[in-house]
């Protein structure tokens, strides 16, 4: 099963977002494992990870992320979609990045 992380400044934001986006999977019947963390404990949390996910408000810490994980499997989740909750958009981005690997 993939592995997905979504980091935002101190995880509530993403809270709801992991929510919206658990649904969207149940309802297409999709194996994925997915969480959130704050960007203090993402250190810890991005190992054997398919794809991390960085909220717009933490953006700018991309390289430092990048440079965590060691791999290019860190993206920016979509300001719009982000501020919409929208789980269905951001669970299309998901997959459209795990199927590029």
């Amino acid at each position: 099963m993939k592995k997905v992380i979504l980091i935002c400044n101190a995880g509530i934001s993403n809270s709801l977002l992991v929510k919206h986006i658990k649904e969207a999977i149940k309802e297409k019947n999709i194996q994925l494992d997915i969480s959130s963390t704050p960007i203090l404990d993402c250190k810890n949390k991005v190992e054997n990870i398919d794809l991390v996910l960085l909220a717009p408000q933490v953006a700018h810490k991309l390289e430092e992320i990048k440079s965590i994980t060691k791999k290019d499997n860190v993206e920016i989740i979509n300001a719009n979609d982000y501020a919409n909750v929208d789980g269905y958009a951001i669970l299309s981005t998901i997959l459209d990045r795990i199927n590029e690997k």
